[in-house]
Formats: C-alpha cells, sequence, structure tokens
C-alpha cells in the first residue's frame, strides 16, 4: 500500500466527524424550528384569548346605559385638547386657536391666541403650559392671570367661584388657589406627609377640578384610580371610586381622566384606555352609563362637561366631534 492509498484512510474519520456534526446541527436546528412553532401557536393562541377577553369587556350591558346620543357638533379643528362650556356655546380648543360651538347650531366663530392653549373655562380664563390667561372678549387681546406656575407645570383644568379660581396642575400634581384679582393663595395635592393614602397621583396630562355648590373641590385622582371631594383649604373630605375591569370600578393605570357634575350632584367621569363615560351617585354608587367604547372612537380620551340644560358633552378627538348626550325618558 502506497502513501498515496493512505491518505483518504486518513481522511476517513474527519469525514465521520464532520457528518456527526452537521446532523446534530440539523437536529438542533430542527428541534429549535419545532419549538419556535410550538411558542408561536401558544403565542397566537394567548393573543386570541386577551382579545376576546379585551372584547368582553368593551361590552357594556344595555341596562345600564340610560344616556342616548341626541346630536354630533363638529369641531371645525384638526386636533382638540380641551373642552368646555359658556353661558349656551359649547367652547374647544386645539393649538392656538380657541372655537365657539353654537347649540343647536353646527356654526361657529374662531380666534387665534399666542399660545397653545390646554385647558379653559367659563368667562373666558385661558390655561397655557404654565400660566392662566384673561381674555376680555373672544378675539381680545389675553392678559396673564396671576403669576406663571413653574417649568414643570402643565395646566389641565380650571374651576372659577365667584370669589376664588382653582387651577389644576398635572406636571406640579397639584390644585393652585387664587382669588379673584389674580393673587396666588396656595395649592394643595402633591405626595405630602406620611399618610401614603392622601395626595393626588398623577401620571399623566389629565388632572381636573371641579367646584360644587357647597364650595368644597371635586378632583379627579387618576394614579389612584379615585374620585376625590376637597375643602377649599385642601383637607380631603372623602373619596369613591376602585381599580377594577368591572364597569363599576376603574380600569388601568390611571383613571378617571376627565370629572364634570350634573345639577343635581351627581359625578360624570371620563376614562381612556377603554374609552367610556359613566354616572355615579353622590354616594359613590354606579348610577348609569352615557357611552360605551362602542360608541367612541377607538383612540379617544374623552374630555367632557355638562352645559345649562344637564346634557353632558363628550369630546371625541380623533372623530372631530362633541358628542352630546341627553337623558333617555
Amino acid at each position: 500500500m502506497t502513501e498515496k492509498d493512505l491518505i483518504p484512510m486518513r481522511s476517513q474519520p474527519r469525514i465521520v466527524l464532520l457528518i456527526l456534526a452537521l446532523l446534530i446541527v440539523a437536529g438542533g436546528l430542527f428541534a429549535f424550528l419545532h419549538k419556535g412553532q410550538q411558542l408561536s401557536r401558544q403565542a397566537d393562541k394567548a393573543l386570541v384569548t386577551q382579545t376576546e377577553q379585551f372584547d368582553r369587556l368593551r361590552e357594556v350591558d344595555p341596562a345600564l346605559v340610560k344616556w342616548q346620543e341626541a346630536r354630533q357638533v363638529p369641531t371645525g379643528l384638526a386636533q382638540t385638547t380641551c373642552l368646555g362650556t359658556m353661558e349656551s356655546h359649547i367652547l374647544v380648543a386645539g393649538g392656538k386657536w380657541v372655537r365657539f360651538l353654537q347649540q343647536p347650531s353646527q356654526d361657529g366663530v374662531g380666534f387665534e391666541v399666542p399660545f397653545d392653549v390646554y385647558c379653559l373655562a367659563g368667562s373666558l380664563f385661558l390655561g397655557a403650559r404654565g400660566s392662566v390667561y384673561r381674555i376680555g372678549a373672544p378675539g381680545a387681546k389675553p392678559t396673564q392671570f396671576g403669576p406663571a406656575l413653574g417649568a414643570r407645570a402643565v395646566l389641565t383644568g380650571i374651576a372659577v367661584g365667584t370669589k376664588d379660581l382653582w387651577v389644576a396642575d398635572s406636571g406640579n400634581r397639584v390644585i393652585w388657589h387664587f382669588d379673584t384679582a389674580g393673587k396666588l393663595l396656595g395649592s394643595f395635592g402633591g405626595r405630602e406627609g406620611k399618610d401614603k393614602s392622601k395626595g393626588l397621583i398623577v401620571p399623566s396630562a389629565h388632572l381636573k377640578v371641579v367646584l360644587k355648590p357647597d364650595g368644597n373641590l371635586l378632583v379627579n385622582n387618576p394614579g389612584r384610580l379615585r374620585v376625590d371631594t376637597y375643602s377649599p383649604s385642601g383637607a380631603l373630605k372623602s373619596s369613591f371610586g376602585k381599580a377594577s375591569v368591572d364597569i363599576t370600578g376603574f380600569c388601568g393605570c390611571c383613571n378617571p381622566i376627565d370629572i364634570a357634575l350634573l345639577p343635581d350632584g351627581r359625578v360624570v367621569t371620563a376614562e381612556k384606555g377603554l374609552p367610556r363615560v359613566k354616572v355615579y351617585r353622590a354616594d359613590g354608587a354606579l348610577d348609569s352609563v352615557v357611552v360605551g367604547p362602542a360608541g367612541l372612537s377607538p383612540r379617544c380620551e374623552p374630555q367632557i362637561a355638562v352645559n345649562t340644560t344637564g346634557q353632558i358633552l363628550v369630546l371625541d378627538a380623533p372623530a372631530r366631534v362633541v358628542r352630546v348626550f341627553e337623558r333617555k325618558q
């Protein structure tokens, strides 16, 4: 046997080892792909289950829906950030534009201001990012009301009384208190003191304040998934709400995002995620549902207000309309 004949024999173990290695790699690849297919099927099944569960959460018992949509009023704005009322008008704002929507007419007039409007209230108080402005008449030059509230301020709600003005600041997580001349009298909220159950938790720009007829203040506390009542001095008097996907509670990380008050004292709330608007009695028990997810745009973060006739106004920004709801007879 020559040396040339020995070379193939010497190579045979290497070839066998190479074949074995290729078989091992192929087997591992097959197992990996098979496992991947199993995980993909499991993920698809989980996604279907989650979708079914979410669809069930979107459903609302028709017996609870005691309001009906009477009409829609186009906003006339490409983007809207806030909603309010003044006398018989609906007020909406988006960017630097404020627009009056007459009822029941769909015609409106608007005017521009030199700042982005984050919130508004009757008598034409406008909230910019860190300051409050007042306008004497539609289209008039705005004048700053009170001092600027700092770089962290994000003003998202205004409540006007006969002697006081209250401003919700979601950036600083406080409610500011002014007199009608614009003097800053103080603030409350925040997470101060040892009692962890007190204070406002505001994960996003959704903090509102409503002045009640008795002089107390209604404030949504979205991070705690509840609605609080405070005295004018800032003492917490009562709360209602619970974290729950059930229709009686508030779901998600931070709801309700808006509140309003009906003439008889019932509280209207709005939620995002599962967009829905509900009414609660003074004791915190669910009274009725105004509109559920099926009646609003999927990405709607509803802003709400109540007009002088007791109708509930819902700003559906993606649809560019204000939906007007009235109690079913």
